[in-house]
């Protein structure tokens, strides 16, 4: 249990780092754009992506360029059973505040289909230079990670990005992090 003990400690100071951030809306709108212009992106021809909430960066600006451009866009829905799928959308008002969290979710839909061209960007409260992530503690990504065929990118401000962070066998880690000042 040390792991998990070390993990709770961690939650709990990268939530207090990322609500103390000051300069959030610069931060959002340069993580924003280097996600715009990232190799991953600009290949991907369907785009996986959380709806961020509370502190997370921000990913409703992203998700509108998408449907801009003309990507497919799906987002996550979690089931009682620890599953997360993604379901495509076609607009940010069809999402509405789920529980048990109220993360905005789709109440419904066409559950996407990945495939090597398929994009999925992925929240944590860190990350590390590896890959690695300090999700909230459901396991909803790496259960979801671990069959996807496509490229994933963590999105972090540069306050939640360290060198080492805990993991175990059941962590997946992400293909790259982007920060504010780059990809790592």
């Amino acid at each position: 249990m040390p792991a998990l003990n070390e993990k709770q400690t961690l939650r709990a100071r990268y939530r207090q780092l990322r609500a103390a951030i000051t300069d959030r809306e610069e931060k959002e709108a340069a993580l924003t754009k280097a996600l715009l212009a990232h190799p991953a992106f600009l290949a991907a021809d369907q785009v996986l992506c959380y709806v961020s909430f509370g502190t997370e960066p921000g990913t409703y600006d992203f998700l509108n360029m998408c449907f801009h451009l003309g990507k497919a866009v799906a987002v996550p829905q979690c089931e009682a059973n620890g599953v997360m799928r993604f379901v495509r959308i076609d607009d940010l008002s069809t999402l509405c505040p789920a529980p048990p969290y109220g993360i905005p979710e789709p109440a419904g839909g066409e559950q996407a289909a990945a495939s090597e061209r398929t994009l999925c960007v992925v929240p944590g409260l860190a990350f590390d230079r590896k890959g690695y992530r300090l999700g909230y503690g459901g396991g909803y990504y790496d259960r979801f990670l671990r069959s996807f065929p496509g490229r994933s990118l963590g999105l972090c401000f540069a306050e939640c990005l360290t060198d080492v962070l805990p993991h175990t066998a059941h962590d997946m880690a992400v293909g790259a992090v982007l920060t504010p000042e780059g990809t790592f």
